[in-house]
């Protein structure tokens, strides 16, 4: 069974995205963080970025990275040994891993979500050449808002709550993110362009293997959408599991920079970009 990726940029709906398909069947892993991602995926994805000098926040150079078809083998058959490795049990669960001994086995339908996989996609095609691509947009300035938001946030418990150095100062503690850019809102458009971008042009190169929705489309027509979203998937739920499930998506997230002066400005101001993408 090949996977479904499920990618697009970040704070876009791909989480409430992977929770609705999980709830009606879709297996996305035993060990998920706060956002739904699959922990085992997100640190491979990280590993992946760091080979190019590259981030969540700044993934542009992985770009560069994946000119070198030599580079781009290597790292997929690194990460094809990783999946049979006693660690996959984090994705698999134990049961699974002993009666598979491979993620890349799994029989049910399955993937992972991760907005990282916009970009590092080509490298887990080499592992999984027939897996599906389901890329979610948002309004940019809606994703630019709650990216500021989020970073905000974090500089403000980075400065008020400073972590302790090692006792010797020869380890200084380690940030396990990144998100200075998203203090920004200008950087967050642009970030949000570079993903949005990129998805599209996977989408537009894999064809019928991709499906591409917006996170507006999906709150106003929750139900309709999800039946479609989960036949791509592979799944076969009755339209009640759908309308349980879909009940969770809540329409009047939809557009909500147009309650902000300055969003509004910042949309009109990168209003080519958002046409490209149907805004």
């Amino acid at each position: 069974m090949q996977p479904l990726l499920i990618a697009g940029m970040h704070r876009s709906g791909t989480s409430v995205l992977t929770s609705v398909l999980s709830d009606l069947g879709l297996f996305v892993g035993r060990h998920l963080e706060e956002n739904n991602e699959a922990t085992f995926f997100l640190q491979l994805n990280n590993w992946l970025l760091r080979q190019a000098g590259a981030a969540w926040d700044y993934p542009e150079p992985f770009e560069r990275f994946l000119a070198y078809d030599d580079l781009v083998a290597a790292r997929a058959a690194d990460l094809a040994h990783i999946l049979k490795m006693p660690r996959a049990i984090e994705f698999m669960g134990l049961r699974n891993y002993l009666r598979l001994g491979d993620v890349a086995k799994l029989e049910a339908p399955w993937g992972w979500k991760d907005p990282r996989t916009t970009f590092t996609l080509p490298v887990w095609q080499r592992i999984f050449p027939g897996a599906k691509l389901l890329v979610i947009h948002r309004h940019g300035a809606d994703v630019a808002k709650s990216l500021n938001v989020r970073a905000r946030r974090l500089r403000n418990e980075l400065t008020t709550s400073r972590p302790q150095l090692a006792r010797w100062g020869w380890r200084l503690p380690v940030s396990n993110n990144s998100w200075s850019r998203c203090l920004d809102l200008e950087e967050s458009m642009r970030l949000w362009e570079s993903y949005s971008t990129m998805a599209d042009i996977h989408a537009a190169r894999m064809g019928g293997a991709a499906l591409v929705l917006t996170y507006e489309a999906l709150l106003a027509r929750p139900v309709e959408e999800m039946a479609r979203v989960a036949a791509f998937a592979g799944l076969s739920p009755t339209r009640e599991d759908i309308e349980r499930a879909s009940a969770k998506l809540k329409r009047e997230k939809a557009f909500g920079y147009r309650q902000s002066e300055p969003l509004v400005e910042l949309a009109s101001r990168h209003r080519r970009a958002l046409a490209a993408f149907g805004y």
